[in-house]
């Protein structure tokens, strides 16, 4: 079977193997893989994730010696299970981003393709799918079906909080926690120092996570992540500032701001 980032049940069994391996630090293939199910069936499927974080490079094999991966923004997580979804989430969309493998790749097309929308029809996340593999370079023949990797898509979907189903419509959204996490994580790496918003931080966001600029020449956001950073709420979590001659403001609220830093008002 081919490697497909489609070829699982849903991301939450990403997270429960890399929390594991992140305990474990290093372990023996086999050993790890026993560690999560004894069963010959479920080790089949264990092997077959795990292949798929092999690609997505989230875990490193050396000798069917397995270890986690470079995980820089995983790294920040304070150790508190509650958060550390929102951590793996980030990291794991950074991962597929930055994909060399195709098959991993293209979902941030499938991504970039869902939030141009604001909600998708249940038959439409098959085109989106098929888009984005072409895009991709994958080669998917037209009457092939792509039922099964649907429901995978759709559970995948909510698994990152994209998308929420109400009758066959799914709508589209971006999860505030995430977001934080990525802005948080990108400002870190800029200690005592303000970035500019449309020329550092929101080309950071879709460059490295999130697809949110809907016109590169422009700097425009997608719609979606222009109501999500223009929400006034955003300010409990972050400091905006204004730096004379810092280019384009971004209204959040009733005020104008270009640059950002760490900490609130």
């Amino acid at each position: 079977m081919v490697t497909d980032i489609l070829n699982q049940p849903n991301g939450g069994i990403f997270e429960v193997m890399c929390q594991h391996l992140i305990k474990c630090k290093s372990i023996k293939r086999e050993e790890f893989i026993s560690h999560l199910t004894y069963t010959d069936s479920g080790k089949k499927d264990i092997q077959r994730y795990l292949e798929i974080l092999i690609a997505a490079e989230l875990i490193r094999n050396n000798n069917d010696i397995i270890q986690i991966g470079d995980i820089p923004l995983l790294s920040q997580w304070d150790g508190s299970d509650p958060t550390f979804t929102s951590f793996f989430r980030a990291e794991l969309l950074s991962k597929i981003m930055s994909a060399s493998n195709p098959n991993i790749r293209y979902f941030q097309g499938v991504i970039r393709r869902l939030f141009d929308e604001k909600q998708v029809k249940e038959d439409h996340l098959e085109v989106i799918v098929r888009e984005s593999k072409k895009e991709a370079g994958i080669e998917v023949p037209s009457g092939e079906h792509l039922g099964g990797q649907m429901d995978f898509l759709k559970q995948f979907l909510r698994y990152f909080r994209f998308t929420l189903k109400i009758g066959d419509v799914h709508l589209v959204q971006l999860p505030a926690d995430m977001l934080h996490v990525v802005m948080e994580y990108l400002i870190s790496k800029k200690p005592n120092k303000s970035l500019n918003l449309y020329t550092e931080l929101f080309p950071a966001i879709d460059k490295e996570f999130i697809p949110i600029i809907k016109n590169h020449s422009t700097g425009d956001l997608l719609p979606i992540a222009e109501h999500r950073v223009m929400d006034p709420r955003i300010k409990l979590h972050f400091h905006f500032c204004v730096i004379p001659d810092g280019g384009r403001m971004l209204v959040i609220g009733n005020k104008q701001y270009n640059q950002i830093k760490g900490g609130n008002e």
